[in-house]
């Protein structure tokens, strides 16, 4: 199984759209690494034509992103997506050149008013004092509430020179869906059940007063993807007049106003962060797929709580099948985190390795998951769903199970409803 690793950060995805800084270098280093592997893994008894891309959270946003990109794909012939895509909020920004204006005055203390300024800032700069102020730019990001980073793909829009950098990410993710002119590649998609769980102690929610503050200031940490990308939106044609600022208005009314359950605001607000971290934008990739390209997509939801889970346990729900982001990764990889990983002998945990180790691999041999044991369900591609909203998945829990309802929850619905509603009913 060949891996890599790639830059980080602003030496991967700083952005100035320019020769100099042209951006994405993160996504081209993959590329070039992808490339290698096609070219010379059959050397190493490998199939170049049955080439599988798979990552978990930003691994995925790049899966995703090699999956539909034109430089890449011919190279891939599947992809598995562990919590993350290129249409979450983390995987495509259009502020790139605010990012880099905040980073240059964050290393200079000085205000910019050209782009040649900045490049220059980060072309004369030790490089270890770029980072290290990119990873102070990141930490407030974090800490002020947003679902994103700072640094991501970001569109490349700057005129065509001869031998000039090459552009690879030329519209927003959501379009690259939409308007694909190619056979899109099958996908294995799929998510924890409460993927953002241990983000509301880490972050700091726990304490009561500032949980609502953020409540009562819900725009800091809303999901700009709400909003559709600058190509949707060109090629789509929208009329529509909504703002941000109205979508936060809807979701405070519908999250903490409107919707009453048998819960109070801490267990609603923990619900919400599992929808802007992750579901929210699991739900709009079922639906785009299932709605526009003719292509299987399996997805699945991991609920296990045992042995072999790789987060601390810090609430109440996630003794009760509350898997939370990267807990998967436990029963999938050997971890020197983990103490005694084993095919059998540890009950639950033994367990669900061996069904997941058996669904990966024979995805990856086969392009369907079967977590064998005489599996006897019918584990469908989505794109056979019975209506629209709802999504065919392999529930892995202490049982497998496959299921056809919302895969992220009860407000999965709301949120459809409210990205249609900013794409005047076009797209989600």
């Amino acid at each position: 199984m060949p891996t890599y690793w790639l830059r980080r950060c602003p030496e991967s995805f700083l952005n100035l759209d320019t020769e100099d800084v042209p951006g994405n270098a993160g996504i081209k280093d993959q590329i070039a690494a992808l490339k290698w592997v096609y070219e010379n893994i059959e050397k190493f008894g490998g199939d170049p034509n049955l080439i599988t891309v798979g990552g978990q959270s930003a691994g995925a946003i790049s899966a995703h992103w090699l999956s539909i990109l034109h430089q890449s794909r011919g190279f891939v012939k599947r992809a598995i997506l562990q919590s993350g895509s290129a249409l979450h909020a983390c995987g495509y920004s259009e502020n790139n050149f605010v990012v880099a204006r905040d980073l240059a005055t964050r290393l200079t203390n000085r205000t910019f008013n050209t782009i040649d300024e900045m490049a220059r800032v980060f072309m004369d700069l030790p490089a270890q004092d770029i980072v290290k102020a990119a990873i102070a730019l990141t930490v407030n990001y974090l800490l002020n509430g947003g679902a994103e980073i700072p640094f991501a793909t970001s569109p490349e829009r700057r005129l065509d020179t001869v031998g000039g950098q090459e552009k690879v990410i030329l519209r927003d993710p959501e379009l690259s869906i939409l308007a694909d002119d190619q056979q899109p590649l099958p996908l294995f998609v799929g998510l924890t059940s409460r993927e953002f769980l241990t983000t509301f102690y880490a972050t700091g929610y726990a304490d009561p007063s500032y949980m609502r503050s953020r409540i009562a200031n819900l725009r800091s940490g809303f999901p700009k993807t709400v909003v559709a990308g600058f190509d949707t939106a060109q090629v789509l044609g929208l009329k529509n007049t909504l703002t941000i600022e109205d979508a936060v208005a809807e979701t405070h009314a519908h999250f903490f106003e409107r919707f009453k359950p048998d819960c109070d605001d801490t267990c609603v607000f923990k619900l919400y962060l599992d929808d802007i971290g992750m579901g929210t934008d699991v739900n709009r990739l079922a639906e785009l797929r299932a709605r526009f390209n003719a292509s299987e997509t399996f997805f699945y939801r991991f609920g296990v709580r045992a042995k072999y889970s790789t987060s601390p346990l810090v609430d109440p729900a996630q003794e009760a099948g509350g898997a939370v982001h990267s807990d998967d990764l436990g029963y999938l990889w050997k971890a020197d985190s983990i103490q005694g990983q084993r095919l059998s002998g540890d009950g639950l945990a033994s367990d669900t390795l061996r069904r997941m180790v058996n669904m990966w691999s024979s995805y990856v041999r086969s392009g369907i998951p079967d977590p064998g044991e005489a599996f006897n369900g019918n584990w469908r591609p989505n794109e056979h769903r019975g209506k629209p909203g709802d999504v065919v998945f392999m529930n892995i829990a202490e049982t497998l199970d496959v299921k056809e309802e919302l895969i992220a929850g009860e407000h999965g619905n709301f949120w459809l409803d409210l990205y249609q509603k900013f794409r005047d009913y076009r797209s989600w």
